[in-house]
C-alpha cells in the first residue's frame, strides 16, 4: 500500500484532533504537542485554518479557541524517539485509537535516559 503525502498530512491532522478532543475531555488546561511536522503546526495555528478544505484542520483550529493553553513544538524527526517507539508498537494495528494510562516500557526507559542526561529531578509523591 503506498500513501500519499497529502494522506499523510490528513491522518495526522486527525490524529492532532483526536489528541486534542481526549485532552479537552480530560479537563487538561495545558498541554504541549509535539510533532515532526512543522506545516501542520502552521496550518492549524494560524488564519489560514479557518479557510482550509479540510474540516479537521477547521475542526482543530477551533478546538485550539477553546479557553486553554496549547502550545505546540517542532521536533526534528529523528529525535521524536518516543513517537517511533509508540508508532512501532501499533505496526499492523490501522484504525485503532490507541490510549495510554502508563508510558510503555521503551517509552519509560527513553525517559529515564533523559532524566540522568539531562540532570531533571523528579519530585515522588
Amino acid at each position: 500500500m503506498i500513501i500519499s503525502k497529502t494522506e499523510i498530512f490528513q491522518i495526522e491532522t486527525r490524529a492532532l484532533y483526536e489528541g486534542l478532543v481526549v485532552a479537552w475531555q480530560e479537563g487538561l488546561q495545558q498541554i504541549k504537542v509535539e510533532s515532526t511536522k512543522a506545516i501542520l503546526i502552521d496550518v492549524v495555528s494560524n488564519k489560514y485554518a479557518v479557510d482550509n478544505n479540510l474540516s479537521k484542520v477547521r475542526l482543530t483550529h477551533i478546538m485550539l479557541t477553546k479557553s486553554w493553553q496549547v502550545r505546540f513544538q517542532h521536533v526534528p524527526r529523528e529525535q521524536n524517539n518516543v513517537a517511533d517507539c509508540i508508532a512501532n508498537m501499533l505496526i499492523g494495528d490501522l484504525n485503532v485509537k490507541c490510549y495510554l494510562v502508563e508510558p510503555p516500557k521503551c517509552v519509560q526507559a527513553l525517559l529515564e535516559n533523559d532524566i540522568q542526561q539531562f540532570g531533571i529531578r523528579v519530585d515522588s509523591h
